[in-house]
């Protein structure tokens, strides 16, 4: 697995964030974001390869959690998943959530 050293800050922007199984509007800034609505009316961004789209309406082709990971510059966290300029890391505490990938530089652990 792929280990990170955090250079930048970054704040989980959503305390409730969109959490749905399989089973909008885009962000003009970051076209490969789509903003979705759950059955249960959560509504978050979702990456737009984890949607088959038609019309007004997509379908979750995984199961997904959008919550985000509060860290501080210093941390060594574990990368899962790279999608559209986002980690999905681990922290030393086990904690799970994306954060932006410009924030953090590669780091081999010895």
């Amino acid at each position: 697995m792929k280990k990170v050293r955090v250079v930048v800050s970054h704040a989980a922007t959503y305390v409730d964030a969109l959490k749905t199984k399989k089973g909008g509007r885009r962000d003009d800034e970051r076209p490969v974001w789509i903003w979705c609505t759950n059955a249960e009316g959560k509504s978050g961004w979702v990456p737009q390869s984890y949607l088959r789209i038609e019309g007004m309406r997509a379908t979750l082709l995984c199961d997904y959690d959008a919550s985000e990971l509060t860290v501080t510059p210093g941390e060594i966290l574990t990368v899962g998943t790279e999608e559209s300029g986002w980690l999905l890391c681990v922290n030393a505490a086990g904690q799970r959530g994306w954060i932006p990938a410009r924030n953090v530089v590669e780091f081999i652990a010895q």
